[in-house]
């Protein structure tokens, strides 16, 4: 007994997939980003004993970009030939809202006494989801 699967529960199932596949792939984009981000965090701020601001503001765009890279060929990947600027245009307005609220999230927190780095995973890991619904709907679409 074979039965038709052609059906709309058939189709939810596949979206559903595919949405899964989709976040576990922007999660590890995100995961190799934030590695990049965060060492160079440490590595300016720790390692070359550069100004908090300072270090935050050259390590991220490090993770950006890896981010933006990623995201548009392998999390998002579009097979028209839509122009880029406005996409790239998009992505930047994300980038420095993100950045912002991660500088001063962060700069905050740490005069509250805690640690810059559980500051900076803090920050990050309350973006990540609503970075993942403006990439899915506004950026990369």
């Amino acid at each position: 007994m074979c039965a038709d699967q052609s059906g709309p529960r058939s189709l939810r199932h596949l979206v559903s997939h595919h949405e899964i596949r989709r976040i576990a792939r922007f999660l590890v984009t995100g995961g190799i980003a934030f590695g990049l981000d965060f060492g160079g965090l440490v590595l300016f701020h720790s390692g070359l004993d550069w100004d908090l601001r300072a270090a935050v503001l050259v390590a991220y765009p490090v993770g950006g970009v890896a981010h933006y890279l990623l995201t548009k060929f392998w999390v998002f990947p579009s097979h028209t030939q839509r122009s880029e600027t406005g996409r790239i245009a998009r992505y930047l307005l994300l980038g420095v809202a993100n950045f912002a609220l991660t500088l001063f999230g962060m700069l905050a927190m740490v005069r509250l006494g805690l640690d810059y780095r559980v500051a900076k995973v803090l920050c990050v890991g309350t973006l990540v989801v609503l970075n993942y619904v403006v990439s899915a709907k506004l950026i990369m679409h």
